[in-house]
C-alpha cells in the first residue's frame, strides 16, 4: 500500500491492492491510512539523519517549485495569480540533488547519472518566522538532505536554478565558502527572451529565428549583446522590459560557455522532470488538497521516489515494538 496511494489515485489504488492482493480497502480508508503515513514519515525524516560521503567532488543541487491545487481553507491570504489577486494553489518546493558525470557523445553536455539523483519535495516556508534567527523550513529539510547526500564534503556544488534570491540566500548560508557556482538554468532564460520576441515580431516564424539567435549568444556568454539588442524595444513592451531586467539581475550567473568548459549543466531539465513526476500525483483533474494531507503524500511519494521505503518501514517496525 505505502507504494501504491503516493503513485496513482485512491480510487485506483483501491482497484489495484484488490486486483493484486485481494484486500479489499476503501479509497476513504486509503486515504486516512495514507495521511497517518505520511506524517509519520516526516517525523521519520527529522529523526533519521545518517550523513554520507558525496559520490563524485561535484555535485548538483536543482532547485523548482510546483503550484499544488488546494482547499479554500488552505489558501485564504495567499497571494495568487488569479485576476483578484488570489491563490488556487501552493507551491511545493523540490530540492534534487545529483551527479552528472557521464557525456552526450555528440554534445559532450553533461547528463545526469543513473542512480545517482534524490528529491525532497514540500509545501513550507522558504522564509524564516519574523523575529527569530532559525533557519527557514525550506533550509532545515535542505540541509538534512544534503547531509544524507553527503553535499558538504563536495569539493564543487553546482546550484541549479530560476535565479530566485531565496534560493541563492538559502545555499550561501548553508554550503558557501566558495565552492558553489550558482547557474541560472537556461530554459529559464530562453522563456523570458522568448516572450519578448513574440511582443516585437508577431509573426510566428520571425520569433523562432529571432530566438535561435539569442539561444546562441547565450550559449557563447554574449549576455550583454543580448540586452543592448532588447533595450531598445524596452520602453514599448513590458515583456522586453522583464526579460532585460531578468538578465541584468542575474548576468553573473548566465556565463554559460565557461559552465560548458568546465563540463557542468547548465539547464534545470532534472528538476523540471521531478516537478512533473510530483505533480501527476497531486494535480489529478478536481482534485483539492490540505496542507496537511499533500505534505503527508509528497514526503510519502519522495520515500518512494529515492528508495528509500524500506528504511521507512524498518523504522516504523521498530517504533511498534517500543509503543
Amino acid at each position: 500500500m505505502a507504494e501504491t496511494t503516493p503513485m496513482m489515485s485512491f480510487d485506483a489504488a483501491s482497484r489495484h491492492i484488490a486486483n493484486l492482493a485481494g484486500v479489499n480497502a476503501s479509497s476513504s480508508s486509503l486515504q486516512r491510512w495514507s495521511l497517518a503515513l505520511g506524517e509519520e514519515v516526516l517525523r521519520f525524516e527529522q529523526e533519521e539523519v545518517v550523513e554520507d560521503t558525496p559520490l563524485e567532488s561535484r555535485m548538483y543541487l536543482a532547485v523548482d517549485g510546483t503550484g499544488v491545487p488546494m482547499r479554500k481553507d488552505d489558501v485564504q491570504g495567499i497571494a495568487g495569480k488569479q485576476e483578484d489577486g488570489s491563490a488556487k494553489t501552493r507551491e511545493a518546493k523540490l530540492a534534487v540533488i545529483y551527479t552528472a558525470e557521464g557525456r552526450d557523445l555528440e554534445t559532450g553536455a553533461a547528463l545526469k547519472d543513473k542512480g545517482g539523483e534524490t528529491s525532497s519535495c514540500l509545501i513550507d516556508s522558504a522564509a524564516a518566522a519574523p523575529g527569530s534567527r532559525d533557519p527557514s523550513d525550506f533550509a532545515m529539510r535542505l540541509d538534512r538532505e544534503a547531509l544524507r547526500r553527503g553535499l558538504h564534503g563536495a569539493e564543487d556544488l553546482v546550484v541549479i536554478s530560476d535565479g530566485a534570491e531565496w534560493i541563492r540566500n538559502t545555499c550561501e548560508e548553508l554550503f558557501g565558502g566558495g565552492k558553489v557556482t550558482f547557474v541560472l538554468d537556461i530554459f529559464h532564460a530562453l522563456e523570458y527572451a522568448g516572450d519578448a520576441v513574440k511582443a516585437i515580431f508577431p509573426d510566428k516564424a520571425e520569433p523562432d529565428r529571432r530566438l535561435e539567435g539569442i539561444k546562441a549568444d547565450l550559449e557563447a556568454g554574449r549576455v550583454a549583446k543580448v540586452i543592448r539588442d532588447l533595450e531598445p524595444f524596452s520602453g514599448r513592451y513590458k515583456q522586453v522590459e522583464a526579460c532585460c531586467r531578468y538578465y541584468r539581475n542575474n548576468i553573473e550567473r548566465m556565463r554559460y560557455n565557461l559552465y560548458r568548459d568546465q563540463g557542468m549543466q547548465i539547464g534545470s531539465g532534472v528538476v523540471e522532470s521531478g516537478c512533473k513526476r510530483y505533480g501527476l500525483r497531486l494535480k489529478r483533474p478536481g482534485t483539492r488538497w490540505s496542507k496537511t494531507g499533500a505534505n503527508a503524500m509528497l514526503a510519502l511519494k519522495s520515500r518512494v521516489i529515492n528508495f528509500r521505503l524500506p528504511d521507512f518501514l524498518d523504522w516504523h517496525a521498530r517504533q511498534a515494538i517500543v509503543a
